[in-house]
């Protein structure tokens, strides 16, 4: 292996340490997942989907919940997006910095310590989560301007 791959093996292999030191569940077993990423993007494009902003103001009617393999993931302060694929296709997820919980695979939480460090449900989408990571994720459908 070189270096670099030997790097980022050992970086993962601590994040996992970390992971089931917390009492997080890193490689669950199962999602209940409500839709498939086609069938979502399908309810995106014939249904009247709420505005960003009214849900941000009012909350969520719907929850929708679909999971797959997650292939990039940005971060722009209060805001991060993930791509995610399943067999069906690709969706984008986006988390909001104060609406992020996690489900470790016993509680859902909105903070977690983890390495002497507590992090809000956000914070760790941000320095847990990495590319190729399968992840579920439950929440309301919306489309945005771009």
């Amino acid at each position: 292996m070189s270096e670099s791959h030997l790097d980022e093996y050992q970086t993962r292999l601590l994040k996992l340490q970390q992971l089931k030191d917390a009492g997080v569940v890193p490689y669950a077993n199962n999602f209940p997942k409500t839709h498939t990423t086609a069938q979502l993007l399908e309810k995106a494009t014939t249904y009247n989907l709420p505005d960003v902003e009214l849900l941000m103001s009012e909350g969520a009617e719907t929850t929708y919940s679909t999971a797959g393999r997650m292939i990039s993931f940005r971060s722009h302060g209060k805001l991060s997006f993930a791509k995610i694929r399943d067999a069906a296709g690709d969706i984008q997820l986006a988390f909001v910095r104060n609406c992020c919980k996690l489900f470790t695979g016993q509680q859902v939480v909105e903070q977690l310590t983890i390495a002497d460090q507590t992090l809000s449900a956000y914070k760790f989408i941000e320095r847990y989560l990495d590319v190729a990571d399968f992840i579920g994720a439950k929440g309301e459908l919306f489309t945005t301007k771009h």
